[in-house]
């Protein structure tokens, strides 16, 4: 962003969960896909949806969010690493997961629609 100056912030996530993608939702919020993997055969992968706003970033400070959603057992659960917005109505929105089977056979191409109620707190 022209202008824009860059700024180093932390980010306080669930333990051993790592970001893997994020979008901007209409009200200026964003939510982030997070991923964690267990290791193991089969490995097991599980994510987590979180929300947060980038007015509350402030330097030396750690920037925290609300966990909307947990991706694990008995949803479908496996390498989700994209995230997509779509129908955005006064409801809610819904939010479109992606995993894809990277040429391996402990692994599968799925695509995940969720639809979330938007609240603010």
């Amino acid at each position: 962003v022209e202008g824009a100056m860059a700024q180093r912030f932390r980010f306080d996530r669930p333990h051993g969960y790592r970001p893997v993608d994020m979008i901007a939702l209409p009200d200026g919020r964003v939510v982030v896909l997070l991923r964690r993997v267990e290791f193991g055969l089969p490995p097991h992968f599980s994510g987590a949806l979180m929300v947060l706003d980038p007015a509350a970033i402030r330097r030396g400070v750690a920037w925290h969010g609300r966990v909307i959603a947990l991706l694990d057992n008995p949803l479908p659960t496996d390498n989700y690493e994209g995230l997509a917005l779509g129908k955005v109505t006064a409801e809610g929105v819904d939010l479109w997961l992606i995993s894809d089977d990277n040429n391996s056979a402990l692994q599968r191409t799925m695509l995940l629609q969720l639809h979330w109620q938007m609240t603010r707190h």
